[in-house]
């Protein structure tokens, strides 16, 4: 089946270089762009010139996040909220607002007692939240005064994060109540859990946990990791690294728990939605993927997976989502260019690989359609691939590679940031909008998935 290529609708500069999209879950045009980019003085002295420039183009972002120990504030970005206007083929943006400050890394709408929040992972080893506020004399919203909580002191970039509030049912459940738990993965190759986000951000940190943390050089976090492979008993070096990632620091948000998880960066870490956020998968450098669950201690020798696939991958896996329209249905991505499907119940076969080539960076369900996937695939574009042929509702796909029905070139660098416009699910139109960045062109495009 030959994939339709899809025209863009509207684009624009981003300014700086882009790497994270966000679609707000319930308001349709509505959506949030978040920029990374090292500062001029910076990029001299890591690329070392023009020359490796052109060949940095060929890599990644991923070499810039890396490198966890790099100074707190020489990476910028922008968070920014824009509208869509008009519909069909004639679409328009307008910004309604941007603040400026640490680069971002990731970002999702939180559910809070008062609305919806954009939480962003950021370069400083934070995160951050904007409530979407509306003023009494209108109805265009903008975000109100952020919030930043710090999730280690060891320099490491909060690389991804999810939160516990994307299944229908639950999601309404969290939202009423207005929080969520949230699990992040870090560049030292450790994951962090928060059990509340409305606690961490409503208690300021200080009551009982000011205290220094103990040194450690980042490698004792890979050294843990690998430690758990071997040998089952905690030995001193990984009893020394976990005390060191949950010792006590001033800001210490109230509930955090982080753990060892991978030898090299976390690239990404998900929830299963449908657990209630109590069962996460996680993707690292090292070309494994990991399960956790939440209810397991978070002990001394760190919280232990629950299972550990070290043989579908032949790069580092870095992306991952589970489907909230069918139970047991993971999506993952990795630098090897493949997407695969995964059954959570068997974690160590693939119930399919297709290769979509370039190596996946972002991969969205669709939020109606359960057979329809969003990739970005960093050095081939954006893809959109259905399930095969016959998968039933409700049920799960057969071994079969999944088909690449429409993707989008307009993008001339790195494919990163991307999500579906949440258009009512009885619009006309049968394919949906989707808002898309690239990095190193600094391009926001808008086009039919």
């Amino acid at each position: 089946m030959e994939a339709n290529q899809a025209a863009s609708l509207y684009s624009a500069s981003t300014e700086l270089c882009a790497d994270a999209i966000a679609c707000h879950p319930h308001m349709s045009g509505l959506f949030a762009l978040g920029t990374y980019e090292v500062t001029q003085a910076e990029a001299a002295q890591e690329r070392g010139g023009e020359a490796e420039k052109q060949q940095e183009e060929a890599d990644d972002q991923a070499e810039a996040a890396s490198a966890s120990t790099s100074p707190q504030y020489s990476r910028r970005g922008q968070v920014s909220l824009h509208r869509l206007l008009g519909s069909d083929d004639k679409v328009e943006c307008e910004r309604l607002d941007m603040h400026s400050g640490p680069a971002v890394l990731d970002m999702a709408w939180a559910p809070r007692s008062s609305g919806f929040a954009l939480l962003a992972a950021e370069a400083t080893s934070s995160i951050s939240l904007r409530p979407l506020s509306f003023s009494s004399t209108s109805t265009t919203p903008s975000f109100g005064a952020p919030q930043q909580r710090t999730m280690n002191t060891r320099r490491a970039l909060v690389l991804s994060l999810d939160l516990s509030s994307r299944k229908p049912g639950l999601a309404e459940a969290q939202e009423q109540h207005g929080d969520a738990k949230l699990l992040i993965s870090q560049s030292d190759g450790s994951l962090a859990y928060l059990p509340s986000l409305s606690a961490a951000f409503e208690d300021d940190g200080s009551a009982g946990r000011q205290a220094e943390e103990t040194p450690r050089a980042d490698s004792r976090v890979a050294a843990a990791a690998e430690s758990d492979d071997e040998d089952d008993d905690a030995d001193e070096e990984t009893l020394a690294a976990h005390a060191a990632l949950n010792a006590a620091f001033a800001g210490r948000p109230r509930g955090l728990e982080t753990w060892a998880a991978h030898g090299h960066e976390a690239w990404i870490a998900a929830w299963d939605c449908w657990s209630d956020g109590t069962v996460g998968w996680s993707g690292g450098d090292d070309l494994q993927m990991r399960g956790w669950d939440m209810r397991m201690p978070n002990a001394s020798a760190g919280r232990q997976a629950t299972f550990i696939n070290k043989r579908s991958f032949d790069g580092g896996v870095t992306a991952m989502q589970s489907s909230h329209l069918r139970q047991h249905l993971w999506a993952v991505g990795s630098y090897d260019g493949s997407i695969r499907l995964f059954d959570a119940r068997n974690p160590l076969r693939p119930l399919s690989s297709t290769n979509v080539g370039g190596g996946v960076w972002r991969v969205k369900w669709h939020p109606f359609d359960a057979s329809r996937l969003l990739l970005g695939t960093m050095h081939d574009g954006f893809k959109i691939l259905t399930l095969p042929v016959g998968t039933e509702q409700g049920q799960l796909p057969p071994r079969e590679e999944m088909h690449i029905v429409r993707r989008f070139d307009a993008h001339e660098s790195l494919a990163y940031g991307c999500d579906w416009d949440r258009e009512a699910p009885e619009a006309e139109q049968t394919q949906s909008r989707v808002v898309s960045c690239s990095f190193y062109d600094r391009r926001l495009h808008v086009w039919r998935g």
